[in-house]
């Protein structure tokens, strides 16, 4: 796995070697890009080799300037993918992981980009700003290329969720309600799940695979009758449609 964190390649000679690793992702290896004035567009990203792998596209994007990095303060949201991806899980509990992430503190700055590439999710957004078609901007985007995986975090202030604590009374008040504590879960482990999620998706941990066999007991008889309850998940981990229960 591979992190390239607000790392513009041109005055360091890298060029020559991204072909190299935008092949490496291709046969299985991941890449994270992390946003900032260095990163994506800003760092000359939509003129490299890794254009093509990366989640989100940068074509038409400028290079400098406000028109390509903007430094506003913003809170993310998740989209319907989010509430379900293992990347954007910091919690197992649905409304809790949604609570979660509305009491974070906000981000400052994100990367503009066209759109997401072909096959890519957006697992969280910006509530008011825009990509270039017009969708809502990606600030978090995942995309499966060839056999391997990439995603985009599309700020550089991803710190904020470790060290900055929640200062609305809501988000005072939905810490009393769940018990949370001052240097508790919320006021720094939440950038910690993330990124152990994200490191478990990217590397493909064989527990979130998106086929699951569950059986009911762990040992049987010969000639017992074994129950196996199979679920399957989309590519995002959205639930398929429900498969019925097969009798073995």
């Amino acid at each position: 796995m591979l992190i390239f964190h607000n790392f513009n390649y041109k005055p360091y000679w890298v060029e020559p070697y991204l072909p190299g690793v935008r092949d490496y992702i291709q046969s299985g290896g991941a890449l994270a890009m992390i946003g900032g004035d260095l990163s994506f567009a800003s760092g000359q990203y939509g003129e490299s080799a890794l254009h093509d792998v990366l989640p989100v596209d940068l074509a038409g994007i400028p290079t400098d300037g406000p028109r390509g990095f903007s430094t506003d303060s913003f809170k993310p949201r998740l989209t319907a993918a989010g509430r379900t991806h293992p990347v954007t899980s910091l919690s197992l509990d649905p409304k809790a992981n949604e609570a979660r992430w509305a009491a974070l503190p906000p981000l400052q700055g994100i990367n503009r980009v066209a759109r997401l590439q072909p096959g890519a999710t957006a697992l969280l957004v910006h509530p008011t700003q825009s990509a270039g078609d017009g969708k809502p901007a990606p600030v978090l985007a995942v995309n499966n290329v060839g056999k391997g995986r990439t995603l985009a975090l599309l700020t550089d202030s991803a710190w904020n969720w470790a060290l900055l604590r929640p200062t609305t009374a809501a988000a005072r008040c939905a810490r009393r309600r769940r018990g949370w504590r001052e240097g508790g879960w919320d006021d720094g482990r939440a950038l910690q799940r993330f990124w152990e999620g994200a490191i478990r998706w990217l590397v493909r941990d064989p527990a979130l695979t998106l086929l699951h066999i569950d059986l009911d007991r762990t040992e049987y008889r010969r000639g017992q009758t074994v129950s196996a309850r199979v679920r399957t998940l989309h590519a995002d981990y959205s639930p398929r449609a429900a498969w019925p229960s097969h009798w073995i």
